[in-house]
């Protein structure tokens, strides 16, 4: 898992019952052992198993979810009750939304959020949808990134 932009590790929300960074939906290798889309942390079961001696990798890493010291992003936004996972990233030409399903397809309601959101802010956003990649922005950000995950 990248670290996502401008993390200040201020967590301004909690995780609560929410495990879906460790269950597979995004890429990252935890202490020699590989996690992506479809493949949970080695060291999750139903909560993590290494919490305590976790790296850093796992340290570093907050959705944007839970820094989201305005509460822009609603309660519902956390990854377990919306189905997606939101990080905001950088990227050459700036930051984007980076916008990932957690095993079930994106709802209409999320969806339609989603891209009210990023008008009103000037976002770019990268959306998953049915496992497809989906870059809204221009020209340049849409070919800086592939369709599918691996």
């Amino acid at each position: 898992m990248a670290t996502n932009k401008a993390t200040t590790n201020v967590m301004n929300r909690k995780c609560g019952d929410c495990t879906a960074c460790c269950e597979g939906w995004q890429s990252a290798n935890i202490n020699g052992h590989e996690m992506f889309p479809g493949r949970p942390c080695h060291f999750f079961g139903k909560t993590c198993t290494i919490y305590e001696f976790r790296p850093q990798t796992c340290t570093s890493y907050f959705c944007s979810w839970m820094l989201d010291d305005k509460k822009v992003f609603p309660e519902w936004f956390r990854p377990d009750l919306s189905g997606v996972i939101l990080t905001h990233r950088d990227w050459e030409g700036g930051t984007y939304l980076e916008v990932r399903e957690t095993g079930k397809e994106i709802t209409p309601s999320v969806l339609s959020w989603i891209y009210e959101y990023g008008a009103r802010n000037n976002m770019y956003l990268r959306v998953q949808v049915k496992g497809t990649w989906h870059s809204h922005g221009d020209q340049h950000f849409a070919e800086s990134f592939p369709t599918t995950d691996r």
